[in-house]
């Protein structure tokens, strides 16, 4: 079921009570039932469903396989991604110099982690202080994915990173280059160009003018009182 096309509904329009000849191996469908019966804790979508797949544990007929199947194809269409927007301040600090960085982290479209701090090391150009930002970015997320898509405003980064023979002049920062394009080169990371005015993470790097700060704030799906009124 691994590259199975999509369904984009249950469609559950009949009783599943009908029988045909009998399944099998009743295994496979304990199997996948009860690890569905699990995920409907947390994908409510699918309650009904299963609940009606899991009335046939007992004795699965070949047409409770068929849906269990159709279940699957639709649960294909509803992976979602993890989705990072990353962004650094170069040298913003003026006491010492040193960075701000922050990132969004989005599973599907729900936010799920950000941070804005101070960088701990002095990043002597643009480039590098953006490797590092995104080498303990994917450090803290310590999660398996497909691939993790990151979005970064910094042309020199994602240039860098995609054309390694480049990196002659940037021995200063070879361990955090090195992991991160372990990273790109074995399909755990897409390091993608975004224009600096869509860079939903330059709203934890630096302050902004109220249009700005208000356009990249709605991407937050922050609302202000205003917005709610009249919604009770």
């Amino acid at each position: 079921m691994d590259y199975c096309k999509p369904l984009p509904t249950l469609t559950l329009t009949t009783s599943l009570a009908s029988t045909m000849k009998s399944h099998g191996d009743p295994a496979i469908y304990h199997s996948v039932a009860g690890a569905l019966q699990y995920l409907s804790l947390t994908q409510l979508d699918i309650s009904f469903a299963v609940n009606q797949v899991c009335q046939s544990m007992h004795s699965p007929q070949s047409t409770n396989l068929t849906y269990l199947k159709h279940l699957l194809r639709y649960l294909k269409g509803t992976i979602i991604s993890l989705t990072t927007y990353s962004d650094v301040d170069w040298a913003s600090s003026t006491s010492d110099c040193r960075s701000a960085g922050g990132f969004l982290i989005y599973l599907g479209s729900s936010l799920i982690s950000w941070s804005s701090k101070k960088q701990p090391t002095v990043a002597i150009d643009n480039a590098s202080t953006e490797l590092i930002w995104i080498n303990s970015l994917l450090r803290k997320l310590q999660i398996s994915l497909p691939a993790l898509i990151l979005w970064c405003d910094n042309i020199g980064a994602t240039y860098l990173l995609a054309n390694p023979m480049c990196y002659a002049q940037m021995k200063h920062t070879e361990v955090d280059f090195h992991f991160v394009h372990e990273q790109v080169a074995a399909w755990k990371l897409h390091i993608c160009a975004i224009p600096s005015r869509d860079q939903t993470a330059d709203l934890l790097t630096k302050g902004l003018p109220k249009h700005r700060f208000l356009f990249l704030r709605s991407k937050l799906n922050v609302l202000s009182d205003a917005s709610l009124a009249g919604e009770c």
